[in-house]
């Protein structure tokens, strides 16, 4: 549910940035010719939350392939080449023979700016940072989450409600960024021992803070041993 309403949310604010211009890597690809309306989005959305439920959350368990026998409704797997006109019926079919009751452009609408999404790794981006922020996840490739995180916090609902984590994360990045580049100066600097003050950090895996009272003077293998203490993501 999460994921296709975050993609039309930016998909929205993507096209009032760019003015309905399809820019990849600089490069402008021409005209972005779906406009999404609110109702839309909502319609949509909705739609995709019972095609998933009803073909693959229902169905999944009566199933000996499991949730890999309908990958084609999936996000990911809806626009390929082989499942596209079969999703598109099925969402066009009316809702009294079994399909979704959408007219062919909504079908169209939804499918477009999928597979936009997937082109320039926003499908993969919104994932990544559901997984991030609500399971403490870190993707195993972060170009994609890095390329769209800032614009699918200030875009999102979803992005909204993390905000506070998402600045925190910021801030603790920044710090560790800080002593990181300190430290490596050190050690190139060939300097045996820095001055450190007492400093207190935040350690979000619940287990309150730590807290270092040092003396004036710290080797440098101590200095790295503390900084290995700091509370990352």
């Amino acid at each position: 549910m999460w994921a296709l309403y975050s993609i039309f949310e930016c998909y929205q604010a993507y096209c009032k940035e760019y003015d309905y211009r399809y820019i990849v890597n600089g490069k402008d690809c021409g005209t972005l010719p779906q406009v999404l309306t609110e109702q839309d989005k909502k319609k949509l959305s909705f739609v995709h939350v019972m095609l998933v439920q009803g073909n693959v959350i229902e169905a999944v368990k009566h199933s000996e392939g499991g949730s890999q026998a309908f990958k084609k409704y999936f996000l990911d797997g809806m626009t390929e080449k082989e499942n596209i006109d079969y999703v598109r019926n099925e969402l066009v079919t009316p809702v009294a023979k079994g399909g979704y009751g959408l007219n062919p452009e909504e079908a169209n609408k939804m499918l477009f700016i999928v597979q936009w999404a997937k082109e320039t790794n926003l499908l993969k981006a919104v994932k990544n940072f559901i997984t991030k922020y609500n399971k403490g996840k870190l993707p195993a490739d972060p170009k994609a989450l890095d390329q769209w995180e800032d614009f699918i916090q200030a875009n999102t609902y979803f992005g909204n409600l993390m905000k506070s984590v998402f600045f925190l994360k910021k801030d603790i990045d920044r710090m560790n960024e800080e002593v990181r580049i300190q430290t490596q100066k050190l050690l190139e600097s060939g300097n045996a021992s820095v001055g450190l003050t007492a400093f207190s950090m935040p350690n979000l895996d619940g287990l309150g803070t730590v807290t270092a009272s040092t003396p004036d003077i710290m080797s440098v293998e101590e200095t790295i041993s503390l900084f290995d203490q700091l509370p990352s993501f």
